[in-house]
């Protein structure tokens, strides 16, 4: 009879002491699989933070240019030096940084997109040779940085897609479209300034200018609500 109590009693502590200590140890391994995660994917997100000053440079080179020619070349000369300046030192930031990623740890994805993103960075070079020798056209040379930018995000969009936590996974979603929001209006500030500086609209550019707004309108919504 004694022994029948002391085990009930042995029961009814022990079940809901192996269920908490169940829940702890749950709560621990899921704890430990998000220091793991966040360790991992610390240098992607330094990458990430890079990937948007550059891009945040270029944004601004791309205008400074789009003045630069549409004026035939007569403003914007030591804005546009500068800004190239200031471009370069984000892609010496950005290549740097590139020495701490094991780009195989990340999969065959991130690396064609590391690849790309890398191949358009290289071309600015040649591209400013281009636009100092107004030897490209206004369109063409807008087109390229706007090319580049989108192999840049694209890439930071495959950053945030390599994260498991959904909490990451929705902060880095949000990052994602403010700056494809920042980037539309970028496009439109280049193609406006531009059109300034030639003092009319060129043929298509008032419907892009209108498609531009409704784009980053589009995406900004989008952030805030993420953000709410």
């Amino acid at each position: 009879m004694f022994n029948s109590v002391r085990s009930r009693i042995f029961l009814l502590v022990a079940l809901p002491l192996l269920a908490a200590m169940w829940f702890m140890g749950n709560a621990i391994t899921d704890r430990y699989k998000l220091v793991q995660e966040l360790d991992a994917m610390a240098p992607l997100s330094q990458l990430s933070i890079r990937i948007g000053a550059l891009v945040h440079e270029t944004q601004k080179e791309r205008g400074a240019t789009g003045v630069f020619l549409g004026s035939n070349r007569t403003r914007f000369i030591s804005e546009l030096s500068k800004q190239r300046q200031l471009t370069n030192l984000q892609e010496t930031n950005f290549t740097n940084n590139l020495s701490g990623i094991k780009a195989k740890s990340y999969g065959s994805e991130f690396q064609k997109l590391l690849s790309e993103a890398t191949n358009k960075l290289s071309g600015i070079k040649k591209l400013r040779a281009a636009v100092d020798n107004n030897t490209i056209k206004t369109s063409a040379a807008l087109k390229t940085y706007t090319q580049h930018n989108s192999a840049m995000l694209a890439l930071a969009e495959q950053i945030a897609e390599l994260t498991t936590n959904a909490e990451i996974a929705q902060r880095r979603s949000a990052h994602i479209n403010f700056m494809q929001g920042k980037e539309r209006a970028g496009i439109e500030r280049a193609i406006m300034s531009n059109t300034f500086a030639v003092n009319k609209f060129e043929s298509g550019v008032y419907h892009r200018f209108a498609e531009l707004v409704t784009i980053q309108d589009t995406y900004f919504k989008i952030f805030r609500q993420t953000n709410e």
